[in-house]
């Protein structure tokens, strides 16, 4: 399982234990210092935290690099739309839950991997949440 944005670790948590391991990226060190301290109290130890921007291409050493694929994303923050590259991430039936959109008409969605090029979104409800760091919408018409 891949979570983008760690924040405080509670979704971390809660995705351990569904999954046999969590990696979790955060672009805030001190969230992840917190988080790591959180989850270690609560004697969850199948997550690996890191920092990181994910909105950069990380290095192929890393376990967030774009070589890597996972049965599961979360992306814990807003995206204007879903770069196919995360998608790309997925394993054959993998699944990525994201929020899309711009505000205020923004949704939940899930993207289930069904083929090697292939993907299907399932709209689930609507919603808004913030912006991902450097995954703002780009202005499309200025005056």
């Amino acid at each position: 399982v891949l979570e983008v944005g760690t924040g405080s670790g509670y979704l971390t948590a809660c995705l351990a234990q569904l999954g046999r391991q969590v990696s979790s990226i955060e672009i805030f060190p001190d969230f992840i210092e917190r988080a790591q301290q959180t989850l270690l109290r609560n004697n969850v130890l199948n997550v690996r935290l890191d920092v990181g921007d994910a909105a950069l291409d990380l290095p192929p050493d890393s376990v967030h690099s774009a070589e890597q694929r996972f049965d599961a994303i979360a992306i814990t923050g807003a995206l204007p739309i879903v770069p196919e590259s995360w998608c790309q991430r997925l394993t054959l039936g993998g699944r990525l839950f994201v929020i899309v959109g711009t505000p205020p008409v923004m949704e939940a969605q899930l993207i289930t991997r069904t083929d090697e090029n292939a993907w299907l979104t399932e709209s689930l409800f609507e919603t808004e949440l913030p912006y991902l760091v450097n995954h703002e919408a780009k202005a499309s018409f200025e005056f």
